[in-house]
């Protein structure tokens, strides 16, 4: 399913409705979903050219080499942090390989997960 989120129609990035999705060359953000820029209280159009590590700064240039979904904060352009879990791929973009990343809002989650202990 998340796999569905990198499809790509006359070589432009398609938008995701679950998830949040960009494709980066390098450390270098070259295409964003509208659900991601919205994540990160940016304009869509501001994204691409930006550096992955203004959103996600503890994960640095290690994202390329993840095999397995990751849990981390994703900084806003206002500072806030929000916990996001993280999927990345490598995919063949423009010709290039590039890396896909997928995530996931998980305020929800954690929200349900706290209530919890309260229902029982």
């Amino acid at each position: 399913r998340v796999l569905r989120l990198f499809e790509r129609q006359r070589g432009r990035f398609t938008d995701a409705r679950v998830h949040e999705s960009l494709v980066c060359d390098g450390e270098t953000i070259v295409t964003a979903n509208d659900s991601f820029a919205a994540l990160v209280r940016r304009q869509p159009q501001d994204v691409p050219g930006t550096a992955l590590a203004e959103y996600l700064p503890r994960e640095g240039g290690r994202l390329h080499a993840l095999d397995q979904p990751l849990e981390t904060d994703l900084v806003r352009s206002d500072g806030s942090r929000i916990p996001v879990e993280l999927i990345v791929r490598t995919i063949d973009y423009a010709a290039r390989p590039h890396f896909a990343v997928a995530m996931r809002d998980l305020r929800a989650r954690r929200r349900a997960l706290a209530l919890e202990p309260a229902r029982r």
